[in-house]
């Protein structure tokens, strides 16, 4: 497997590179129970499980991290993939390998011994390939086996959505849960619960294109339909009604 080797150089360097690819390709990027970030416990770890829509989940992984500073954050990454971007181990990734049980049995062994550190924080998808949003969310076993092995962390749902509004870019969306504890106990069927929960709140929004109650992460630059309005209104004299906000 390969493990990951955080940088704090590299890593600030590759999370500002990651924001401004970010701004170039979503209109702005938005989160909704921001608060259950705050209401996480600083004394235990956090296992973030997340669902898995597409290439853009990883980095939207990074603006979800920002909001806890205090955290040594990695992520399971696929060994393929991580081969490829090898550059994300400076921002905590690290392999595994689903196709050869031993590569996986190291990975989670991997995993836990991140977890004993209460200042880490580790991401994980729990249904282990890209899969349409709309699917039903089938978690593969390493989720809850981490949660049973490591009984003191924290385990934080969180939802992703990407969806065309008024814009010509997409808005990049994240639904966090609320936190709870993880346990001997937990099953695959507790995680795909949390995930559920965490969807069944942030969807509705999504599907009525309400942003109202979501904090803004990462703010948009000027779409394609503003830049227009800046132009003609700039053409016309009426650059004071100009508001430079998209939407």
């Amino acid at each position: 497997m390969i493990q990951a080797a955080r940088s704090p150089l590299r890593e600030s360097i590759l999370r500002r590179y990651v924001s401004h690819l970010c701004a170039t390709r979503f209109s702005g990027i938005y989160a909704l129970g921001t608060a259950h970030i705050r209401a996480l416990d600083p004394s235990r770890p956090v296992i973030c499980i997340a669902n898995h829509t597409n290439w853009w989940d990883g980095f939207m992984t990074s603006a979800v991290s920002a909001r806890m500073p205090s955290r040594h954050t990695f992520c399971m990454m696929e060994e393929r993939q991580l081969r490829h971007h090898r550059f994300l181990r400076h921002m905590g990734a690290f392999s595994v390998d689903p196709g050869s049980p031993a590569s996986a049995a190291a990975s989670l062994r991997y995993a836990i011994r991140l977890l004993s550190d209460p200042s880490s924080a580790l991401w994980i998808f729990p249904q282990g390939t890209i899969q349409s949003p709309h699917a039903p969310i089938r978690p593969r076993p390493g989720a809850a086996f981490l949660a049973r092995k490591v009984p003191r962390a924290q385990i934080l749902p969180v939802i992703f959505r990407y969806a065309f509004f008024d814009e010509d870019r997409p808005h990049a969306l994240i639904g966090i849960g609320a936190p709870s504890p993880a346990g001997p106990g937990t099953a695959n069927d507790d995680i795909a619960a949390r995930l559920d929960a965490t969807r069944e709140i942030i969807d509705p929004l999504v599907l009525e294109r309400d942003l109202a109650p979501f904090d803004v992460l990462q703010a948009p630059g000027l779409s394609l339909n503003k830049r227009w309005e800046w132009l003609r209104r700039a053409a016309t004299g009426q650059l004071r009604e100009f508001t430079p906000r998209n939407g």
